[in-house]
């Protein structure tokens, strides 16, 4: 292979690992720009004198709290809340995903992977010096790859259970394959680089 082409896949495995970071930080921007955090629950309103005169008939006494209709009233310290909004607030909660350090994770070490594959030659691979190098070389690609597709099967699962059907949980996915595709798109340019150094 010519130093141009060695050149050439050594540039599109920088860029494509570029693209994979920069979907990820989109993705991420792009959900807190069209999630707002949800709203505090609604703090109780005193009433001294509530005006509501319910059937008691129906009412469901639990915890000295009567519930009726849409409206619960304490029978300790005659609060009123209104039961439709809280449980609008507390769906909103439900709803609302925070994205916190665990999320980062297969994007992190994906990155490591990607070192940790391009540390080693695939040339070392058949080292004819000892044979003890050579089975540590392949252990740690071994382990490397490893690192690599575990952290794309970990991005499948973000997508699948937390961001279904999200551009934000696409590209949690995403950024992880395209990295590990980087990886090993560099280790393979490496071993062209070498083969041309050969020569």
């Amino acid at each position: 292979m010519s130093s141009k082409k060695r050149d050439t896949l050594s540039i599109f495995a920088g860029i494509i690992f570029a693209i994979g970071w920069f979907i990820l930080i989109d993705g991420i921007v792009y959900y807190k720009s069209i999630t707002p955090k949800p709203s505090p629950t609604p703090t109780p309103t005193p009433s001294p004198s509530p005006t509501l005169t319910p059937d008691l008939s129906s009412n469901i006494i639990v915890n000295d709290t009567e519930y009726f209709d849409s409206f619960i009233i304490s029978k300790e310290n005659k609060e009123t809340f209104n039961l439709k909004e809280i449980k609008e607030k507390e769906k909103e909660k439900e709803s609302y995903i925070s994205i916190t350090f665990p999320y980062y994770l297969p994007a992190i070490f994906s990155t490591i992977s990607l070192i940790c594959l391009n540390i080693v030659m695939l040339e070392d691979n058949s080292s004819p010096f000892s044979s003890e190098h050579t089975t540590a070389v392949r252990a740690w690609l071994f382990a490397s790859l490893s690192l690599g597709f575990g952290c794309v099967a970990a991005g499948i699962v973000i997508f699948v259970v937390s961001f279904p059907a999200s551009w934000t949980g696409a590209t949690f996915m995403l950024q992880p394959i395209i990295v590990v595709a980087s990886g090993i798109l560099l280790l393979f340019a490496r071993k062209a680089s070498y083969e041309f150094a050969t020569y």
